[in-house]
């Protein structure tokens, strides 16, 4: 399965991508995916990125809106694609503002637009700080991302990025193992992954590199996620994807859509 066609996405779209253990893979993988289609997109993101992840971009740097602008516009003509950041430091990309993100949408109207709008320190499961994610406003789709190699770990800074905040939501206290229904509260509480987010809502469950006798582990913990999530759910969350890999070897196994 293509993995935008796991998406829905069949037009033009402004996605941005929130959570942890996966999203610069996912980015990365669509991307490619665009590439081999010739497909036009522009990626960025409004946190920071590492710059070996955008390096094939010949990336944009420019800290004001309109000469960007024009570069980014220029790098579509030529290539079918772009990438914006306003510098470049410690082997990190430095994100736009928010704001600016969306007035590219207005610019928009044969590509994609990728944002990767939050960090987790390389960690597997995170829930946002009051000033994140950084979702811009016009955002067509918000996909939140959680590791299910967390799954049996206990609470603690190697797997979760601040735990002080994933701990209220998921009530469990340091050191306790992490479940799946966890994963599922990350997903439907008001301050889990999905906080800030615009326009549909999308939920991905990455395997990551887990293989052989986990694939039947793993599929039975993303079914009793999914279940929880049309149980307990408001109805805000269109779809949920099973993805395995890492890098741009990102690929969807499965997509679950409330019946």
């Amino acid at each position: 399965m293509r993995l935008s066609e796991a998406f829905g996405i069949m037009s033009p779209t402004v996605v941005s991508v929130v959570g942890a253990g996966g999203k610069s893979s996912l980015l990365m993988s669509l991307s490619d995916q665009w590439d081999t289609e010739r497909i036009p997109y522009v990626l960025t993101t409004t946190t920071r990125m590492a710059y070996a992840q955008v390096e094939h971009l010949a990336p944009v740097f420019q800290e004001e809106f309109q000469p960007g602008l024009l570069q980014v516009l220029s790098d579509l003509r030529r290539f079918g694609r772009a990438g914006w950041f306003l510098g470049f430091s410690e082997e990190k990309v430095k994100g736009l503002p928010p704001e600016w993100v969306d007035r590219l949408c207005d610019y928009r109207c044969s590509w994609h637009l990728l944002i990767e709008a939050d960090g987790a320190g390389g960690r597997l499961l995170k829930a946002p700080a009051a000033h994140e994610p950084a979702v811009p406003s016009r955002s067509d789709l918000t996909v939140g991302v959680l590791h299910l190699g967390a799954i049996g770990s206990p609470i603690d800074t190697t797997v979760v990025h601040r735990p002080g905040l994933v701990r209220p939501i998921i009530g469990k206290e340091n050191g306790e193992p992490i479940e799946p229904e966890d994963l599922a509260r990350l997903a439907l509480h008001p301050k889990g992954i999905f906080r800030g987010a615009a326009g549909k809502r999308t939920l991905v469950l990455n395997s990551g590199d887990a293989g052989g006798d986990k694939a039947d582990l793993h599929r039975r913990w993303v079914e009793a996620i999914v279940h929880q999530i049309w149980k307990e759910g408001d109805g805000r969350t269109e779809r949920v994807i099973w993805t395995k890999g890492y890098g741009r070897e990102l690929r969807a196994l499965r997509v679950y859509q409330p019946r």
